[in-house]
C-alpha cells in the first residue's frame, strides 16, 4: 500500500483502521492483507506490540500463539485526534535537534573557554616578559646613571690636576 513511511505513520494507519472498524478485536493478519502487504506478518506483529508497549493504553494488544490482536479503547480515538504516533515521532525528533543543537552549543562554548584561557596565558607571560624587560632597562639604566657619575669625577679629578700641573709648569717657568 504506502512505501516509506515511517514507524509512527503505520502504527497511526493502524489504529485509524482499527477506529472506522468500531471496537470489534482485528488480527494481525487481517491488518496485513488490509493495510500492509508488501510487510511481512512479523514486522505487522511488531508494530502491534510496539502499539500495546506504549506508556499509555492506547490500545489493547493480546496474542495468541503466533497472530497478535488489537482492539481500540476510549483513548485510541483522542490520540489520533491529538496527531497520534506520528506527532509523537515529530516531537521526539525536535527534542532530539534541540539535545544536539544545545551539545553544539555546549561544545562551541568550551571551545571558546578554551580558547580563552590560551589567550589569558598568553597575556599572563607576555606580561612576564615585559616585567623583565622592565627590569632590564631599570639597571641599565641604573648602571648609565652610575658611568655617568663616574666618567664626571674622572672629568673633573683630569682637570684639576691639569690645573695644579699647569699651575706647577708656569711656577716653575716664572722662576
Amino acid at each position: 500500500m504506502i512505501e516509506d513511511i515511517s514507524e509512527g505513520q503505520a502504527k497511526d494507519i493502524i489504529l485509524r483502521y482499527c477506529v472506522e472498524k468500531g471496537n470489534g478485536i482485528i488480527s494481525s493478519t487481517e491488518l496485513k492483507s488490509e493495510l500492509f502487504p508488501e510487510f511481512s506478518i512479523d514486522i505487522v506483529n511488531l508494530l502491534l506490540q510496539k502499539i500495546g508497549n506504549a506508556i499509555d493504553p492506547i490500545a489493547t494488544v493480546r496474542m495468541d500463539s503466533r497472530t497478535k490482536y488489537i482492539t481500540t479503547n476510549g483513548v485510541t480515538e483522542m490520540f489520533l485526534n491529538q496527531g497520534g504516533f506520528t506527532q509523537s515521532e515529530k516531537d521526539e525528533e525536535l527534542r532530539k535537534e534541540r539535545d544536539l543543537k544545545k551539545e553544539s552549543e555546549n561544545r562551541e562554548k568550551e571551545l571558546l573557554e578554551i580558547a580563552n584561557l590560551k589567550l589569558q596565558k598568553e597575556a599572563s607571560e607576555y606580561q612576564l616578559k615585559i616585567r623583565d624587560k622592565e627590569d632590564k632597562i631599570r639597571d641599565l639604566t641604573t648602571d648609565n646613571l652610575r658611568l655617568g657619575n663616574w666618567d664626571i669625577r674622572f672629568r673633573w679629578l683630569i682637570a684639576v690636576i691639569t690645573f695644579l700641573i699647569g699651575f706647577l709648569v708656569k711656577y716653575f717657568i716664572d722662576n
